[in-house]
């Protein structure tokens, strides 16, 4: 999932610090807002004040193009050539103005620079001779319209990003081309379709990194795993399960269900009879049968012993059940069948699924051939990424190298933009393929902190958001403070708050956080459209001022 703007107020500050900072050649456009007595002058750019002292003849109420010649200390600017004729309307200006620039920067292409710096103007950005030339040609590399190809230079520019042509189809996929596990998806299918060696061994490398960024689970979903204990035999967890199916709407003894049982085709297809075997051996085969069946088949199994329509209206009603008036034994294997089952999930290793995804791929090669390896990379050391650059090359494939083209750009935008830095302050995110059993979805994760003395992410004080997309919940942000090792979990999500389940799986949570030496304080549940009605009031609520200083 890619942080929507409805999400995006959960985590953005609610107010960065504008700040301007300037480099030898940059050129930018300020306007004189009065002058005062000792040759100072109150000047405006970029919708900042900013004082400074004027060593050149200026008109109050003017706009002039400065060009830095020194940034150490209080920048000296140099004003360049600047037309006014009041005869003029502020158009005829503007585009005398454009033009006695592109003239002192001796510009190529004529047409294309001015319509970069007219954008650089309307956006209020600093730019140089160089970045005038490397957007012209970009806006003849780029196939958008030049309004949103300015736009995107635009947000690389204030990003500082390289102004090249792979940079920008990179920054370009990363928001417009869908999501990265659909692409690779579509990159599966494809390889899968074609005959010849290469792919089916590209398919099978392909699979191998995708399983990585598998989330496996219990064999057993919560009704499976209700189903067999129910078949046990004897003890208070046998009784526990058949009382709670009886709340489900399951008035079934135990003969009755494996009667039910039997009766279902898909068991006599495993090879199961009707002999006269002894009790303990049949308990074993129904047990075996259930744990085998598919999602389809418990399914119709469902419907078939209880009013219950779908195996998922079942699985709601049971998370439902804590609510009520339940026995000692009943609810701790309600515990048990959800509580150990999220227990025993195991989450993809981040740190290798991002090296097998191709996120340090430059740095490897590098490795190798500063190591004077001039063999190719094994198979051992290559990831994703090398095995796109491959089939980049595989001639008479225009398909298969459109997505793997595609994806490359996608995990060369995230490798540009995976960290940011203010001050002490740090900021990485990376999203990442996620399989949850058949779903295939997207995780975007955010880590929000400040780096120990060793250079390391400081556990202990930080913040880390999860974006990710889930079958059921749709649209979810999970939320963690975490001050001193005391953690806070805030859930966004637009449907109504599942107080039961929540009261299900706090308890492993807070086992899980303790075994870390987390301490649990909370976990809440908030909707998507309160955060962005508060995040709204807020804004109407704020104003501030800045400005710094600069000599002229």
């Amino acid at each position: 999932m890619i942080p929507t703007q409805s999400t995006q107020q959960i985590h953005s500050p609610q107010h960065q610090v504008r700040t301007i900072s300037f480099t030898p050649g940059q050129i930018f456009q300020g306007k004189v807002l009065k002058l005062f007595p000792n040759h100072l002058a109150s000047l405006q750019i970029n919708g900042m004040k900013m004082t400074g002292v004027l060593e050149a003849s200026l008109i109050a109420g003017e706009r002039y193009w400065f060009e830095v010649k020194e940034s150490k200390g209080l920048p000296r600017l140099k004003v360049l050539e600047y037309r006014s004729n009041q005869s003029k309307g502020a158009n005829q200006q503007k585009a005398a103005s454009i033009a006695d620039l592109l003239r002192h920067l001796g510009a190529s292409h004529i047409k294309e620079a001015e319509t970069v710096i007219t954008a650089f103007q309307r956006q209020g950005l600093s730019f140089s001779r160089e970045m005038i030339q490397a957007s012209s040609q970009l806006l003849n590399h780029s196939s958008l319209p030049s309004d949103k190809t300015m736009k995107l230079i635009g947000q690389m520019v204030q990003r500082n990003l390289p102004l090249t042509p792979a940079v920008f189809d990179a920054y370009w996929a990363r928001g417009s081309t869908g999501e990265l596990s659909e692409q690779l998806q579509a990159l599966i299918k494809l390889l899968g379709q074609s005959s010849d060696s290469r792919s089916k061994q590209w398919l099978q490398q392909v699979q191998s990194i995708m399983q990585a960024s598998t989330l496996s689970k219990s064999a057993h979903s919560p009704i499976q795993q209700l189903l067999i204990t129910a078949l046990s035999e004897g003890g208070k967890e046998e009784q526990s399960a058949r009382m709670i199916l009886q709340r489900l709407g399951v008035h079934l003894n135990q003969e009755e269900l494996i009667q039910a049982l039997r009766a279902q085709q898909s068991y006599h297809a495993l090879g199961h009879t009707e002999a006269n075997v002894g009790e303990g051996r049949q308990r074993n085969e129904f047990t075996t049968f259930i744990s085998q069946m598919r999602n389809s088949e418990i399914e119709m199994f469902i419907r078939q012993i209880s009013n219950h329509p779908s195996l998922h209206a079942m699985e709601s009603r049971l998370s439902s059940l804590h609510s009520e008036a339940l026995s000692q034994g009943e609810r701790q294997l309600l515990m048990q069948l959800y509580g150990g089952e999220r227990s025993r999930m195991q989450m993809p290793q981040f740190q290798l699924l991002g090296s097998l995804l191709g996120f340090d791929y430059e740095q490897v090669l590098t490795k190798h051939l500063q190591a004077n390896e001039l063999a190719p990379l094994t198979i051992a050391q290559q990831n994703l990424k090398a095995l796109l650059l491959s089939m980049q090359q595989q001639n008479g494939r225009t398909d298969l190298q459109t997505v793997a083209s595609t994806i490359v750009n996608k995990l060369t935008a995230q490798q540009l933009l995976s960290h940011e830095q203010l001050g002490s302050f740090h900021q990485y995110i990376f999203s990442i393929p996620l399989q949850l059993g058949a779903f295939h979805t997207n995780m975007t994760m955010q880590w929000e902190g400040q780096k120990n003395e060793d250079g390391q992410l400081n556990p202990d004080y930080c913040r880390i958001l999860f974006y990710l997309t889930l079958e059921h919940l749709q649209e979810t942000v999970v939320d963690v403070m975490i001050q001193n090792r005391i953690v806070s979990v805030t859930i966004h999500n637009e449907q109504d708050q599942p107080h039961s389940l929540l009261s299900l799986l706090t308890p492993t949570l807070k086992n899980a956080l303790q075994q870390k030496e987390y301490q649990l304080l909370s976990v809440n549940w908030k909707k998507l459209n309160e955060v962005e009605q508060k995040q709204q009031t807020n804004d109407q609520n704020y104003s501030t001022y800045r400005g710094v200083d600069i000599r002229i």
